[in-house]
């Protein structure tokens, strides 16, 4: 066997550094009724995704979790079918159909076959514009929603995730509502008809087409959802009064039973539309952000207190926040808290070494990239910014800001937001 054309397996690839991040911009056009549409042509197969955006998240709900079942119970039923034979259409033509809800935004997604998507867009069209929301299986769905949030309340991480919310935004926020049984007691479908119709329309969404998408596919969407019956009035902004934020810095949430301790350390932070947030990520994953994290080398690798810990900046569209979420066995809970610190102080006093710098920033890179890669990725990445008025391009500053970086760059952010004294810690257990 001649070994001589094997790979050097002994010696580590170099890197090879890239030059920019070659994104083309999507085509965005207006719908009849002006409704934005943005195309992602792009794509060997023969499949689409159409995700329709609407301003109808967490923010919006006027009691709380309405906004979270309104879009979970979409293809429950309309007028004209009930959820079975909605199901049925979509898996006869092999589509599905995917429902999300986040702190600002609701999604509905479709994914089909291009031959498919103009029979199979008619009953997307249904539960988006007719959803009836049925008592019966509103019923089963609060049955099923209270069993599910039973469960989670015997999960210490549920519990401190809630309260590290509720004490960084302040109780009774619309990015902090800490989920009740009697919540969903008080979610009739009245309630929820009432703000599908008001949310749920023309002027408050975004769509988005990617995969093989030609210009019949754009002119059945404008069939659908371009007409002027549809499109409907702006849903008002609630802009929440502000909520004063907690003075209290450590909390415990006792769980007696609990054989580990949750841990949150975190405060309110700047979202992506700030000129540091971009800087901040870097930090970020220095400190927490990906498996070779310092704090995955020492919580973890060193020391043994976890399976697994990790550190987010969160972007909000009307805040943001910073947090570290770790859960390790009670015993070791104290020691685990003070080597948290201790890492995230390094930062604002020790300069980061270029080695492990370049570690992070190929890290990063690497990922935004394969982030963007393919069409359907490329239209989550898409709407992930367009809430805050940006397109691909804070993409490709994202990736000029990861490579230009320094470690005096990062040092000054951490003296800047990383102060210690700033943080809430959160432990549910004991």
């Amino acid at each position: 066997m001649d070994v001589a054309n094997f790979p050097d397996r002994k010696t580590t690839p170099s890197f090879k550094e890239l030059d920019g991040l070659k994104l083309e911009n999507p085509q965005l056009r207006k719908l009849d009724n002006g409704i934005p549409c943005y195309s992602i042509d792009e794509g060997t197969q023969d499949v689409l995704r159409l995700d329709i955006v609407f301003e109808a998240g967490e923010w919006h709900d006027k009691q709380p979790l309405v906004s979270m079942v309104a879009n979970a119970m979409l293809r429950e039923g309309t007028s004209k079918y009930t959820s079975k034979q909605l199901a049925d259409k979509f898996d006869y033509f092999g589509a599905y159909v995917h429902n999300d809800t986040s702190s600002d935004n609701a999604t509905v997604s479709l994914f089909c076959l291009v031959k498919h998507f103009e029979k199979v867009i008619p009953f997307f069209y249904e539960i988006i514009t007719d959803a009836l929301f049925p008592q019966h299986e509103l019923d089963i769905f609060l049955v099923n929603a209270k069993e599910k949030l039973r469960v989670e309340n015997e999960k210490v991480s549920f519990l401190s995730k809630n309260k590290f919310k509720e004490s960084i935004f302040g109780t009774g926020h619309p990015y902090a509502t800490v989920p009740l049984a009697s919540y969903y007691d008080s979610i009739t479908c009245e309630v929820l008809r009432a703000f599908h119709k008001s949310h749920y329309c023309g002027a408050n969404a975004t769509i988005i087409i990617s995969g093989k998408v030609g210009e019949e596919q754009y002119g059945v969407i404008n069939k659908y959802f371009g007409g002027a019956h549809w499109f409907g009035g702006k849903a008002k902004d609630p802009k929440a009064n502000a909520v004063l934020e907690s003075n209290v810095s450590k909390i415990l949430v006792e769980k007696s039973n609990a054989v580990q301790s949750s841990i949150r350390i975190g405060k309110p932070m700047i979202n992506r539309l700030h000129p540091d947030f971009k800087g901040m990520m870097v930090l970020n994953t220095v400190l927490g952000g990906y498996f070779g994290s310092r704090l995955m080398a020492n919580i973890r690798e060193e020391k043994g207190y976890t399976y697994g810990i990790h550190s987010g900046m969160v972007s909000l569209k009307h805040s943001g926040y910073f947090v570290i979420s770790t859960e390790v066995g009670v015993d070791v809970r104290e020691a685990a808290v003070a080597e948290i610190y201790k890492e995230i102080e390094r930062l604002g006093t020790q300069p980061i070494g270029i080695e492990e710098l370049q570690k992070v920033k190929n890290y990063m890179s690497g990922s935004l990239m394969r982030n963007l890669d393919g069409p359907f990725e490329k239209a989550e990445r898409l709407s992930t910014v367009l809430p805050y008025g940006l397109d691909y391009e804070y993409y490709r500053e994202f990736f000029n800001s990861i490579n230009k970086i320094t470690p005096k760059d990062l040092i000054e952010l951490a003296k800047q937001y990383l102060v210690t004294n700033s943080f809430v810690e959160i432990v549910a257990g004991k």
